[in-house]
């Protein structure tokens, strides 16, 4: 399994990614893993996000789990409808905009071009006017798919953090976010299709901003942004059957009968 950046004209069918594969990309590409379908982070000298205390969240389920969780949680703000409670240290994760990114329109192109299912192998051969034989091999039908539409989807990457060591925490988090998405990467963000093919998308960051403004000093919160522009793509065309020519007679001087 080889990394496409991006896929176009393959001669064997590829997959389809769609917005959500890009967020999934954004946070595995950072290291995350899943368990019990949420996603966690563990971070060298960040500690674990512990359980929330609040009556809602203390069931039996909760208590055989321990006080934290596997990693540092990271939630996504959209799209994502469960209602998290909100506890530190966590990474939030924002999909901000999906805009056209006609600049980057390749112009109308097939994606791959393979044989169609049920296809049937045919072989035709000629012989040119100085009677050599040429030979082809293929299909009586193919199946195509066009091209990918570009698309920039941004992102914004919140850590936040909570306690006595809150602007430790917060740093800590922060220098791993920007590792792994400096402000210029070719291969940034890796994206699986659907059919388990690895893409590769380029991506820009912008940051880091300071969250402290919007944050309680108080009670020692701190927190950082990075805002990541991917330069990703979309599959907006269903794939469709073509039938070919499985054979040609051709007279020289009559054409074609």
């Amino acid at each position: 399994m080889g990394d496409i950046n991006p896929t176009y004209v393959s001669n064997k069918r590829t997959g389809d990614v769609w917005l959500e594969d890009f967020d999934v990309g954004v946070v595995e590409t950072m290291g995350a893993f899943v368990s019990d379908g949420d996603y966690f982070l563990q971070i060298d000298g960040v500690p674990n996000t512990p359980w929330p205390t609040d009556r809602e969240s203390r069931s039996a389920t909760f208590s055989v789990r321990g006080d934290r969780m596997p990693g540092v949680m990271i939630t996504f703000v959209a799209p994502d409808d469960r209602i998290t409670p909100f506890v530190y240290p966590c990474i939030v994760v924002r999909r901000e905009s999906i805009e056209p990114a006609m600049n980057r329109w390749p112009s109308r192109h097939l994606k791959y071009r393979a044989p169609a299912e049920g296809a049937n192998p045919v072989t035709h051969s000629w012989y040119d006017q100085n009677g050599q034989l040429h030979t082809v091999n293929g299909y009586d039908s193919y199946e195509e798919q066009l091209g990918n539409f570009p698309f920039d989807i941004t992102y914004m990457i919140s850590v936040l953090a909570s306690a006595k060591k809150a602007e430790t925490y917060a740093q800590r988090m922060l220098k791993h976010v920007m590792r792994v998405y400096p402000p210029r990467d070719a291969s940034g963000v890796r994206v699986k299709d659907s059919i388990g093919d690895i893409r590769a998308y380029e991506v820009s960051a912008e940051g880091p901003s300071s969250l402290r403004e919007a944050l309680d000093m108080v009670d020692h919160q701190a927190g950082y942004s990075v805002n990541i522009k991917v330069e990703g793509e979309l599959d907006l065309k269903d794939p469709y059957v073509t039938k070919v020519a499985t054979s040609l007679d051709f007279i020289y001087g009559l054409g074609v009968n």
